[in-house]
């Protein structure tokens, strides 16, 4: 059994039985005896446990640089030392009394009251609801625009490879539509926060995504749903313009001029990478209040030490962290956790 799964094996026990987890991994029993006892203390009522209390209302999506934030740090931090764990830390939070956390500086911003997406063409308004239809780009600037809205594909801008979605279309001070991700025949990498910035280079006063109804493989591994994204948008002041992630139901809608289903739009554009950009005839009003302020980022740091090697070997500590990923940190190999801290209503 190669190396990654057993640190995957101790990493779910420890979260699990303590009293069978780090004890029942000691002495001299062959690794398979080990696993066996171990995966006998797993309980999926005690993981699920500690998930519904991270992921509660209580913490309001736990965003980072904020007071919710540091009190998920504090409760992962107590559950790691409850389990026996060894603080992996710099920093000493209080209440606690031992160095579970690394802290770094960050701009926090915050969005007061509702914040509003409204949409509409020359004969009719669409309803929508936050929370189930948008939510906000958690650092989004403050916002107050009406506009006509362009969709642009998957808003990418690329001429060199004779990808262009913002050909022949006009997005000067207009609302972009664009679906995360790229075609699954488009070989270079591009993020969510290079799309913001083509948009605001060709002209666009703010952007509509959304999670097509086609998922990509990438996609689908990490379990990703249609609804909208928690998300933040990582791009700097200088090069940023407000947002919401929008459900497909909704972008369905403002895409109902073009009488064409967002199924059939995404298909065509994976299947040929020909754009399929054009006005979508509707007009979306964006407005919220942001709040910028200092926070910290934290992540919290328990070490499990091996039991073969001095305490100072890195070849035989896992080291789990809260956040932004967890990592289990074996001989010559780092297995990450999700490269995003996105997360969904309630997540």
């Amino acid at each position: 059994m190669g190396q990654p799964l057993i640190a995957l094996f101790w990493w779910l026990l420890v979260l699990t039985d303590p009293s069978v987890g780090l004890a029942g991994l000691s002495g001299e029993e062959p690794v398979h005896v080990k696993l066996v006892k171990a995966l006998e203390g797993v309980s999926g009522t005690r993981m699920l446990a500690d998930v519904a209390q991270l992921s509660s209302s209580d913490l309001n999506g736990r965003q980072t640089g904020t007071a919710d934030d540091l009190r998920s740090g504090l409760l992962v931090a107590e559950r790691f030392q409850s389990l026996g764990l060894q603080p992996g830390g710099t920093e000493v939070l209080k209440p606690l009394s031992h160095p579970w956390a690394t802290t770094t500086a960050v701009t926090a911003t915050q969005i007061g009251g509702i914040a509003q997406l409204e949409l509409s063409s020359d004969s009719s308004a669409i309803s929508a609801r936050p929370g189930e239809d948008y939510l906000p780009i958690l650092d989004s600037p403050s916002v107050d625009v009406t506009a006509p809205v362009v969709f642009v594909g998957y808003g990418i801008s690329d001429p060199t490879r004779g990808f262009d979605e913002y050909a022949g279309v006009d997005v000067q001070k207009r609302i972009v539509l664009f679906f995360r991700g790229k075609p699954e025949g488009y070989a270079a990498p591009v993020s969510q926060a290079d799309k913001v910035r083509v948009a605001r280079e060709k002209g666009a006063i703010a952007f509509l995504t959304l999670t097509g109804p086609i998922l990509s493989a990438y996609e689908s591994r990490r379990g990703l749903s249609t609804g909208p994204m928690a998300y933040y948008g990582h791009v700097d002041g200088e090069h940023t313009l407000p947002g919401c992630w929008i459900s497909p139901a909704l972008a369905e809608k403002t895409l109902s001029a073009q009488q064409r289903s967002l199924r059939d739009v995404q298909e065509t554009l994976n299947r040929t990478l020909t754009p399929q950009s054009a006005s979508t005839g509707m007009q979306a009003h964006l407005a919220w209040e942001s709040k910028q302020a200092p926070g910290t980022l934290v992540n919290i740091l328990g070490v499990i030490q091996g039991a073969d090697s001095p305490a100072s070997s890195d070849r035989n500590e896992t080291v789990l962290a809260d956040r932004p990923a967890c990592c289990f940190r074996v001989p010559t190999t780092t297995l990450p956790g999700p490269p995003s801290c996105s997360r969904s209503p309630g997540h």
